[in-house]
């Protein structure tokens, strides 16, 4: 099942051609049911993008449990960086005054057995 690659690819294409179609927001998650609906045909007679493949602009499941297995001994301290990230804590990050935790941080790519990419604190679309 690649879901993933085509809501990422639904991702990119309202962000780059929200303007043109007159949509609410840059960040699918921010559109409105209608214009959700409408995705598809606009994608559709949009060649630069439908060539790349197909789209899943419906949302994704949430509050989904990620087991992640640690090699302390390889790594220590991407380890220990990584679990206080988990435990989340009131430390700031840059000037966006978000905390910085993992908790309600979205998750950009997942290729099984190797790596997750998540991480974006400030935008939470893979861009901060």
């Amino acid at each position: 099942d690649n879901s993933l690659s085509k809501r990422s690819l639904a991702a990119h294409f309202v962000a780059s051609t929200s303007l043109r179609y007159g949509l609410t927001s840059r960040s699918i998650n921010d559109l409105g049911g209608s214009e959700i609906q409408r995705l598809r045909g606009y994608f559709s007679a949009d060649y630069e993008f439908n060539s790349r493949g197909e789209i899943d602009p419906e949302p994704m499941r949430t509050n989904v449990r990620i087991v992640v297995k640690l090699h302390t001994e390889v790594c220590p301290l991407a380890c220990e960086n990584f679990v206080k990230l988990c435990e989340g804590n009131d430390r700031k990050v840059g000037e966006s005054g978000k905390s910085q935790t993992y908790e309600s941080c979205n998750v950009h790519r997942v290729q099984s057995d190797f790596v997750l990419q998540s991480g974006d604190f400030v935008f939470g679309n893979g861009t901060g």
